[in-house]
């Protein structure tokens, strides 16, 4: 094989790799944030109280879900009252609604798609670790010796946005 055949297939398989990871390595996945408040006034989802437990979800299972771009944090402000939750579960999937018909589309997550990240006191910090936009719901659960109110009951009536 002859010096400028090598080159030009070196220079190929080089620009293959480059487009394929250009989605990584472009504006598409820049870092961002987004706040979610799980209690108080203006809060998100809904809080649920039932004995030994309260349980936030970020909203129904049929949606909406928010919206988790590649390379995000969702920053899950806790409930006044309620420390770090003692279990999550946080599914993704490439529609917002999820029906029973074709458009159910979730699985739960793992790994680079729910990596628990710090964040300011106060909150959750799920970051999506890969360059992929999906949609998350999220379930935080707290076991409580009394599942009475949390100091904020604004957030026990919220709905789901």
């Amino acid at each position: 094989m002859s010096a400028a055949t090598c080159g030009g297939a070196l220079l190929l398989a080089t620009l293959a790799i480059s487009v394929a990871t250009a989605g990584c390595n472009s504006h598409d996945c820049d870092a961002t944030t987004t706040v979610v408040d799980a209690g108080g006034a203006g809060a998100t989802g809904r809080l649920v109280q039932t004995p030994g437990q309260v349980i936030w979800e970020s909203s129904s299972w049929d949606g909406p879900w928010i919206d988790y771009r590649g390379n995000a944090t969702l920053q899950v402000n806790l409930p006044a009252g309620l420390g770090p939750p003692d279990s999550y579960l946080m599914w993704v999937s490439t529609a917002q609604y999820q029906s029973s018909d074709s458009s159910f589309t979730a699985t739960s997550t793992s790994g680079q798609l729910d990596e628990v990240v710090s964040g300011p006191p106060g909150s959750i910090d799920f970051n999506n670790n890969s360059c992929a936009e999906y949609f998350a719901r999220i379930v935080l659960t707290w076991y409580v010796a009394d599942a009475g109110a949390p100091d904020s009951a604004a957030g026990a009536d919220a709905q789901a946005d």
